[in-house]
C-alpha cells in the first residue's frame, strides 16, 4: 500500500513473545516504548489518555475489520489463503516486496534479516478498518486494491491485527521511528502525526466515528484506516464477502464453496445490497 520506501532496520531487541506470530514476537516492548515516550514529550494527561483511548476503542468497535481483493482472486483465497506480496510477486499498490519487508521491521520491531529466511507468510497482510454499512463501505477506503470486501470474525483475529492511521508505505521515510499500534488495546501508538493537537481534533472528529475515511483525514490526514493482519490468514477467518456490481466469472462455484463454509454472501448492486 503505498510508494515509499527507505534503509533497512533491525530490531533493536525487547521482551519476546513467542505465542505470538513471528512479525509480531517484538511488538509489545517497541510499542510501550514509545507510549512512554509519547506521554512524556507531549506531557499527556491520565484524562488525555482515557479518552483517546476510548475513541479509539469506539471507532474500532463500531466498524469492521476488512480487505479489499480483486474477483478474479477470490476462489484461489478460498482454496489456499491471504497472500502478501511477498508470496505472489505482484500488488495492487507498490510491488516492492523488499522495502515492504523492511518497513515491516521497521513498524513491528521484529528481525528483518531472520523474517526474510522463513516462510513468506510470515509477513504481515493489508486490509482497513471499513464502515459496518455494506453499501457506504463499497465506496469507501482503499477501492483500487479491488472490489471485493472481505469482513473477518473479530475474535479470529483482532489478538494479532495492529493499525496505522494512514497508509504506512505512503507516511514511512526509512528511519526508526515508524511505529503501529494494538487494535485490540487501541493504542495510541497507531495514530499518526500525534502531536499537541490530536486530542482537539479527535474531539471535533465524533462525528465521524463510523466513517473511517473521514475520521483519519480529520484526525492524521490520513487517506484510510488500515490494519495489518499477522499470522496465517485464510477464509476460516472470513465473517462475511460483499461483492460489488460485477460478479466473477466462476461465481456459481465460488458461491457453493463459501455457502459450504458458512460464509454470508452479499452484493451491492445498483446501490442497494442483496445477499447471495
Amino acid at each position: 500500500m503505498g510508494g515509499r520506501g527507505g534503509s533497512s532496520h533491525r530490531a533493536s531487541g525487547g521482551t519476546r513473545d513467542p505465542s505470538l506470530p513471528l512479525s509480531l514476537q517484538f511488538f509489545a516492548s517497541k510499542e510501550a516504548k514509545y507510549i512512554h515516550d509519547a506521554v512524556q514529550r507531549l506531557h499527556l494527561s491520565a484524562s488525555d489518555l482515557a479518552y483517546m483511548h476510548e475513541q479509539l476503542e469506539r471507532i474500532i468497535n463500531e466498524n469492521d475489520l476488512a480487505m479489499r481483493v480483486r474477483r478474479e482472486y477470490v476462489e484461489s483465497i478460498i482454496d489456499t489463503h491471504f497472500k502478501n506480496q511477498m508470496e505472489t510477486g505482484t500488488s495492487q499498490g507498490a510491488n516492492a516486496p523488499d522495502i515492504r519487508a523492511r518497513l515491516s521491521a521497521a513498524y513491528f520491531g521484529h528481525p528483518y534479516d531472520s523474517m526474510r529466511k522463513t516462510s513468506p507468510d510470515t509477513f504481515e497482510k493489508y486490509g482497513y478498518l471499513a464502515p459496518r454499512d455494506k453499501v457506504a463501505a463499497m465506496n469507501a477506503s482503499a477501492g483500487w486494491y479491488g472490489d471485493v470486501v472481505f469482513r473477518f470474525k473479530r475474535d479470529s483475529v483482532i489478538d494479532r491485527t495492529t493499525f496505522k492511521t494512514d497508509d504506512t508505505l505512503n507516511i514511512w521515510s526509512g528511519t526508526s521511528g515508524a511505529i503501529a499500534g494494538s487494535l485490540k488495546r487501541a493504542s495510541i501508538a497507531g495514530l499518526h502525526d500525534l502531536d499537541n493537537t490530536t486530542i482537539q481534533k479527535m474531539r471535533r472528529s465524533e462525528q465521524y466515528i463510523h466513517d473511517p475515511d473521514k475520521w483519519v483525514s480529520a484526525v492524521s490526514w490520513g487517506s484510510y484506516f488500515e490494519l495489518q493482519y499477522h499470522g496465517h490468514l485464510s477464509i476460516d477467518d472470513v465473517e462475511s464477502i460483499t461483492f460489488s456490481n460485477t460478479l466473477p466469472s466462476n461465481f456459481e462455484v465460488v458461491l457453493g464453496k463459501l455457502k459450504r463454509k458458512g460464509i454470508k454472501v452479499y452484493q451491492v448492486k445498483g446501490g442497494n445490497l442483496h445477499e447471495l
